[in-house]
């Protein structure tokens, strides 16, 4: 199982590879297919999800994140590992049996992947 954890909400989902991609740009994003496993877990990571956001990059800086609205970052453990991240959207895209869903979850990655 993945997790998403910003201080003391965790969010448990299974991430697939199918269906899931990566983007370069000053901040690397990464789109997921996740499976949750049930409704809390649906609740929870929605209300982990920064909706508003802004990235600048000062001329010869690093590019930075300011978080308008939302929780920002926290810990995203999944099958390339663990890294610092930002949910920046959640969609659910199919309703399974016994309450699981079909969600693409999207977040900026903050620091280097540790296996």
């Amino acid at each position: 199982m993945s997790t998403f954890t910003i201080g003391g909400m965790v969010s448990t989902f299974r991430d697939r590879i199918q269906g899931s991609s990566q983007g370069v740009a000053d901040i690397w994003e990464l789109t997921l297919s996740v499976l949750l496993p049930d409704e809390p877990n649906w609740i929870t990571m929605l209300s982990q999800v920064t909706t508003k956001h802004g990235i600048h990059v000062p001329l010869g800086g690093q590019a930075i994140i300011d978080v308008v609205n939302g929780p920002g970052s926290g810990t995203l453990v999944c099958g390339l590992g663990t890294t610092t991240a930002i949910l920046t959207s959640l969609n659910r895209n199919e309703y399974l049996p016994r309450h699981q869903s079909l969600a693409t979850a999207q977040f900026l990655i903050l620091d280097a992947w540790v296996p």
